[in-house]
C-alpha cells in the first residue's frame, strides 16, 4: 500500500471528494525520480474522467503500478492518491 501526495499535471480538477481510481499509464521519461501517472475514475458521477498526476518514483515501478486500483482524495483542489 502506498500513500503519496501528488501534483496534478493537466486536465480539469475534480471537485473535493473521494474517488475510486485505476492507473492506466505510467511514464518516467522526463525525470527518473518523478513518475507521471494517468488514472481514471471507475465509479460514480465522474466515472471515466481521467487525470494525470506526478509523484516521486518511490511510489513503485512502471510495471508494478499499471492496473493498480486506488483511492483519490481531493481536498481544496489538491489530489492525494492512496494505492490499494
Amino acid at each position: 500500500m502506498s500513500d503519496v501526495e501528488n501534483q496534478p499535471l493537466d486536465g480539469p480538477p475534480l471537485p473535493d471528494g473521494t474517488y475510486d481510481v485505476i492507473i492506466f499509464s505510467v511514464d518516467d521519461q522526463f525525470d527518473p525520480s518523478v513518475l507521471v501517472i494517468d488514472l481514471t475514475v471507475t465509479v460514480g458521477e465522474y466515472r471515466g474522467m481521467t487525470m494525470t498526476l506526478t509523484t516521486p518514483s518511490s511510489m513503485g515501478t512502471l510495471v508494478d503500478l499499471i492496473g493498480m486500483p486506488g483511492t483519490l482524495a481531493v481536498t481544496d483542489g489538491s489530489p492525494h492518491l492512496t494505492l490499494d
